[in-house]
């Protein structure tokens, strides 16, 4: 049995996919931007700096998912715990960098 109820479930699944479809309009966003500007380092922190880093966003939020589905009932074993706590670092590091680039 899950830890959660029905709703939080679909609730947490409706906001993972509206995340991800958000990052991919915005990542979408800086690269267009990036590519009208002229040869410059806007250009090149538009496109890839943000544009990449928005991708880690996605790239991360995905595995985490993947890794500790809602589903889960068990203590995860120590490899999945690992690779969770490395991809939830990429996205915050990720998630600053966007603001910096």
């Amino acid at each position: 049995m899950s830890p959660y109820s029905l709703k939080t479930v679909n609730e947490l699944i409706e906001s993972q996919i509206t995340l991800k479809l958000e990052l991919q309009q915005l990542m979408l966003g800086c690269i267009q931007q990036g590519q009208s500007l002229p040869e410059s380092s806007a250009r090149e922190h538009m496109v890839r700096g943000a544009g990449r880093r928005l991708g880690v966003l996605i790239h991360s939020t995905e595995s985490i998912f993947s890794l500790f589905p809602l589903s889960t009932t068990k203590p995860l074993h120590r490899d999945a715990l690992a690779d969770i706590q490395v991809y939830l670092h990429a996205f915050l590091m990720n998630l600053y960098g966007v603001f910096e680039n």
